[in-house]
C-alpha cells in the first residue's frame, strides 16, 4: 500500500505551509483564477516541489474555437 506514502489534498492553490515535495500535480481552471491570481497561482505551484522534484499542472481550458468546430446535434 502507499498510503503510508502518498498524501492527497483537495483545497484551493494556496500552499498549505513551506514544505516542499517529492511530486505535485494538480487540476484547475485557470479561468476562475482571474488574471490577478493566475501568477500567485503559478509561483505557488513552482515553489511546492524540492529540488529535482516533479510538477504536473492540468489546466482546463475552455477553447472557443474547439466548441465552434464540433457539430450541435
Amino acid at each position: 500500500m502507499l498510503t503510508d506514502r502518498v498524501t492527497v489534498w483537495l483545497q484551493v492553490y494556496r500552499p498549505r505551509d513551506d514544505r516542499l515535495y517529492d511530486s505535485v500535480a494538480h487540476l484547475t481552471t485557470g479561468d476562475h483564477l482571474g488574471e490577478g491570481r493566475y501568477r500567485a497561482y503559478a509561483a505557488a505551484s513552482h515553489r511546492l516541489p524540492r529540488p529535482g522534484g516533479r510538477l504536473l499542472p492540468h489546466p482546463v481550458i475552455e477553447a472557443e474555437p474547439a466548441r465552434e468546430a464540433v457539430p450541435s446535434s
